[in-house]
């Protein structure tokens, strides 16, 4: 009896450690890159299915942004980015997160959507996308396009009713922000970050763009 019990336990374990290895592995592909707008799903991505994302913040700062219509003397719109790094637990690696907030829209650009978030300067090529649903915000990426080239972008595409995305938009003044846009990379020395990138935020409604200065972006 006690030697069928043991057999059943060790069994038991066998499974459990299966289980929470496939779930550590369970992690996004790598990013395609190429010239031709190639773009992907953009996953989400758990703690628990992943377990490379687990780790420590190591450079976290919030950016106010606003933009200003020629006919207009004071900002229509206004917000926040926030720009983290986090270094893996488990490989060392940097981690780059984004979260989009746009607060404030007035009469005129209230039903204004954020539409397409671009990323400048990502060197690191070994990267993959994904975005957290375990954190806050309420607005999940759809898809994104990385071209690769002397100055690498990352297209990232945000839902649009208009196209037959069934989530709900990024209004300016909604009080919804998106969900931690999270980018795996291989770099690992603190050196390799760059502090003056850039972000693009492409409007709908009225066809602007806002561009933000001082994204934590990773160089060689």
């Amino acid at each position: 009896m006690r030697t069928m019990i043991y057999v059943k336990l060790l069994v038991a374990m066998a499974a459990i450690a299966s289980s929470v290895a496939a779930a550590s592995a369970a992690c996004p592909a790598r990013m395609p890159g190429d010239a031709n707008n190639n773009w992907i799903r953009v996953p989400a991505v758990t703690a628990h299915e992943c377990s490379e994302i687990r780790g420590q913040i190591i450079k976290d700062k919030r950016i106010p942004f606003n933009y200003a219509h020629p006919n207009h003397a004071v900002p229509c719109v206004k917000g926040f980015v926030q720009t983290r790094v986090v270094r893996s637990t488990k490989t060392s690696e940097l981690h780059f997160y984004y979260q989009v907030f746009p607060s404030y829209g007035d009469q005129s650009m209230k039903g204004d959507i954020i539409e397409q978030v671009t990323l400048y300067s990502f060197k690191w090529n070994q990267t993959w996308i994904g975005y957290r649903p375990d954190g806050p915000g309420t607005i999940s990426p759809v898809s994104a396009a990385w071209l690769y080239g002397s100055d690498s972008i990352i297209r990232i595409k945000l839902p649009m009713k208009a196209y037959g995305d069934k989530d709900k938009n990024l209004y300016f003044g909604s009080g919804d922000k998106t969900r931690w846009i999270v980018i795996k990379t291989k770099a690992k020395d603190i050196a390799a970050i760059d502090e003056n990138g850039m972000m693009d935020l492409k409007t709908f409604g009225h066809g602007y763009t806002i561009r933000i200065h001082g994204m934590f972006v990773p160089k060689k």
